[in-house]
């Protein structure tokens, strides 16, 4: 019997040693070898009938023999289908209960292709990825690439740099910028919603170019933005008709417009801001004074009026920081508000302009970024400008003193506004329409990477998107992705 399970053993590895597929053929071995040995172990050598030299070895050394070789199998079996039990305290080292929900809702083959070196040390993270998605779904499947050798799917899917990740389901695409969970899964959330449109930055009244590097320009904020899964593109209106921008473009962003509108220009994007529009096309504004008169006189056909009144914080002017900057604790969330996950940290909104709704048929503006009641925000005054003297003129009568203009009230003050769109079909639900912030330079390179700017941003996008998820979700304890 001994000799029997000896011979079982080394069959099971040699199976699992050569990877023999299907995996039942090793399942059916190794199941066959543990009985082999455990009827050995009972019956002992000495029931067996052993001739000569190799029969008498066997006979004394054999359930020794087969004991390590058992125990070689059980290793090799251990190492290839090995389980990691996590036992931190913010389970840093398994996939997080949100990311098992999502990927078990997924439905349709999804390929996650991870374009990496030969000898990239965040291999084995992704080794352990691809096992640990594997054991929840079989619909997603992990694939990692040689980035040196895969030139043409490099090319195809325009990757460019080790770590970025490329998410597969029929012939939709979307490519993020590595594979981290808080970066993969939302290109997932991305990719299952079918959102192939593209996010467009308004161009030609004197907006920051997406492509400029500079301080002043929005390059940071694109790679931002398409490493997270989105398409960037600059679109104009006197190129593109309303119904082109509907078609191609997800959400359209004026960012600081300086100059007049051309007539057609304007008469487009008044088209595209009708009122009770049921289709609910989405417009982001982010304005620093002074603003293009067109788009400061469409605003106030809506009900938002820009002022040009700056706000100040007078602890900034005790720490002699510019004026204008101002560092707010956002309010808490609210209930269909842009703001949909409390941010973690202070904004930094440069240059900030107090707004003012005004009543509007059709758009139900609320505001959601707003300065805490007290004094510690105020409006910048103007400086005081000596009048001309005027001639003297002799009164009829005596002059009533003219008391001095009053201050403008210590807030709050709205910094930004949102509104949802009634659709025409009573009783349905509001559509999100419009966010106009009261400053655009907090999108600029130089800004964006200070406090929560670029998670406001985000979150802003995926409400006028109407993703169905939001992406701003972290792991306990603030404990950041490690690289096994």
């Amino acid at each position: 019997m001994s000799r029997i399970a000896f011979v079982s053993i080394l069959i099971t590895l040699s199976l699992i040693i050569g990877d023999i597929r299907p995996l039942w053929i090793q399942y059916l071995a190794f199941a066959v070898s543990l009985s082999l040995f455990a009827v050995s172990l009972v019956r002992g050598p000495g029931q067996a009938a052993m001739h000569g030299r190799l029969g008498s070895f066997l006979a004394k050394r054999g359930l020794l023999i087969s004991l390590f070789a058992f125990l070689a199998v059980i290793s090799l079996v251990g190492r290839k289908y090995e389980q990691v039990i996590d036992v931190s305290a913010s389970r840093i080292y398994s996939l997080r209960d949100k990311t098992i929900e999502w990927i078990k809702k997924v439905e349709e083959p999804v390929t996650v292709m991870i374009f990496l070196t030969r000898d990239d040390k965040t291999a084995p993270y992704a080794e352990w990825l691809e096992k640990q998605i594997r054991r929840h779904t079989s619909r997603v499947r992990v694939e990692i690439k040689n980035i040196n050798r895969e030139v043409a799917l490099t090319q195809k899917y325009e990757v460019n740099r080790t770590g970025e990740t490329v998410l597969i389901s029929g012939n939709r695409w979307v490519k993020v910028a590595g594979f981290q969970e808080d970066i993969l899964i939302p290109g997932l959330i991305r990719l299952l919603s079918k959102m192939t449109s593209s996010l467009c930055f308004l161009t030609g009244h004197g907006e920051p170019d997406i492509d400029d590097e500079g301080p002043e320009g929005l390059l940071f904020l694109q790679n931002h933005l398409e490493g997270l899964g989105y398409r960037t593109k600059a679109v104009s209106l006197d190129q593109s008709a309303p119904s082109e921008i509907r078609e191609k473009c997800g959400v359209l962003l004026v960012v600081n417009p300086r100059t007049d509108f051309h007539l057609l220009e304007e008469e487009r994007l008044e088209e595209l801001m009708k009122k009770n529009d049921s289709t609910g096309f989405p417009i982001f504004f982010a304005l620093d004074p002074p603003v293009s008169k067109s788009v400061k006189r469409l605003l106030e056909d809506e009900g938002v009026v820009e002022t040009g009144r700056l706000v100040i914080h007078r602890g900034n002017l005790a720490r002699k920081m510019p004026l204008t900057d101002i560092l707010l604790d956002p309010p808490p969330p609210l209930r269909e508000s842009p703001i949909s996950a409390p941010l973690q940290r202070k904004l930094y909104l440069p240059h900030v302009q107090a707004l003012e709704i005004k009543t509007s048929e059709g758009l139900d503006w609320s505001s959601f970024l707003i300065t805490p009641p007290g004094g510690s925000y105020e409006i910048l005054g103007e400086e005081n400008k000596p009048e001309a003297p005027a001639e003297p003129v002799q009164p009829a009568e005596p002059v009533q003193p003219v008391e001095p203009a009053q201050p403008v009230a210590p807030g709050p003050f709205n910094l930004a506004v949102s509104s949802n769109g009634r659709s025409a079909d009573a009783g349905t639900e509001s559509i999100p329409h419009r966010v106009v912030f009261g400053t655009g330079s907090f999108l600029q390179t130089r800004n964006i990477t200070y406090g929560d700017n670029q998670r406001l941003i985000l979150s802003t996008l995926q409400w006028l998107l109407r993703e169905e998820e939001k992406s701003l979700w972290v792991p306990e304890l603030e404990a950041e992705e490690r690289f096994m």
